[in-house]
């Protein structure tokens, strides 16, 4: 039997597979001793939106699926499986990411069997917007033992709260993984395209009431430029519980693979999108977005000239005529070491 400290990593979505890669490649390649376990909750579940994810992240750990069974399961069954393994495995610490139903089920289980817990990208805050996420990230903030943020603003976020004490800046690693993929990219060869606009859509706000997406949808019919629809999952279900189908005009993809993914953004004219972690990536690549929500956690990414929130599309039209296709060339940057100064700081804290 081991005598390693044990952690497990709680995870299911594509933010968080973005997340945990630099902690799976700082607990692999280097001489870290922690036991590192995995749990799947099975919240997004698909081969392009799982497998392929950690393949091409090379994710590496043991994997544990929180269901016997595969696909997209409610928040009551990813709680109680997520639960249900964690009394199993007892860690030392649980690690939880982000703001979903996920992040949220990981540290309930954490908390429940008295764990320690540990929130990665902590303090993160839209505090004019009425979204589950932002309860999500209250909640578990205060519930945590340690606080990750990833920038100075989340930093000066949990300040406010009081929350100093138990938190560490050591760095985005969500910027870890882009910077690492972005050099995987140069290797890889990307069709020309004309111009075109990339969509995603997943928010409660924007795809859970029909009449706001019929809205929504109309909008994005009118775009004088293509646009291509990734499809995420919550969107495709809506979609058919609604009786809804997309103007012939609106590409629809499939969920794609983080490198092609990254391929398909670098080449776009513009994003239009409801993701803070998209937005986030645009941002970096210098590509205009236009945000439909009416506020935001990634503040620092807005410019009020090509890139700002617009809830209600009203400006879209000109937008769309302001944009031109990408020409920026990917970042020279090398990778960042974030995730092993994370781990370094968890077996730190988990031996004492």
């Amino acid at each position: 039997m081991s005598n390693l400290k044990r952690i497990v990593s709680v995870v299911g979505t594509r933010p968080h597979f973005v997340k945990l890669a630099p902690i799976s490649w700082a607990i692999n390649n280097n001489n870290v001793k922690l036991e590192h376990i995995i749990i799947h909750t099975g919240q997004h579940f698909s081969s392009n939106m799982s497998e392929l994810f950690f393949d091409e992240l090379e994710i590496q750990g043991d994997l544990i699926f929180a269901s016997d069974t595969r696909g997209i399961h409610s928040f009551a069954d990813i709680q109680t499986n997520t639960i249900e393994k964690l009394s199993k495995l007892r860690p030392s610490c649980v690690l939880v990411y982000g703001d979903t139903l996920s992040t949220f089920a990981g540290a309930v289980g954490a908390i429940s069997h008295q764990y320690k817990l540990a929130h990665i990208e902590a303090g993160l805050r839209c505090n004019g917007e009425d979204l589950i996420e932002e309860t999500i990230r209250r909640v578990v903030d205060h519930g945590s033992d340690y606080l990750f943020p990833p920038n100075e603003i989340a930093l000066k976020n949990l300040e406010s709260e009081q929350l100093m004490e138990k938190s560490y800046l050591l760095g985005n690693l969500a910027e870890e993984t882009f910077v690492k993929m972005l050099d995987k990219l140069k290797n890889l060869s990307t069709p020309k395209e004309d111009a075109f606009i990339i969509c995603t859509l997943h928010r409660q706000a924007n795809v859970d009431d029909k009449n706001r997406l019929v809205f929504i949808l109309k909008k994005l019919s009118e775009s004088k430029l293509p646009i291509k629809m990734l499809l995420h999952p919550r969107l495709k279900k809506r979609m058919d519980e609604f009786g809804l189908r997309f103007a012939s005009s609106i590409e629809l993809i499939e969920p794609l693979g983080y490198l092609r993914f990254l391929s398909l953004l670098k080449g776009a004219s513009g994003l239009i999108t409801d993701s803070g972690g998209l937005q986030w990536e645009a941002n970096w690549l210098q590509i205009p977005f236009l945000l439909v929500r009416k506020d935001t956690e990634r503040p620092e990414t807005l410019n009020g000239i090509d890139s700002f929130l617009d809830f209600q599309l009203e400006k879209l039209e000109d937008w769309v005529a302001s944009v031109t296709r990408n020409t920026q060339a990917p970042s020279d940057k090398a990778p960042p070491h974030f995730g092993l100064e994370i781990i370094r700081k968890i077996e730190e804290l988990v031996n004492v």
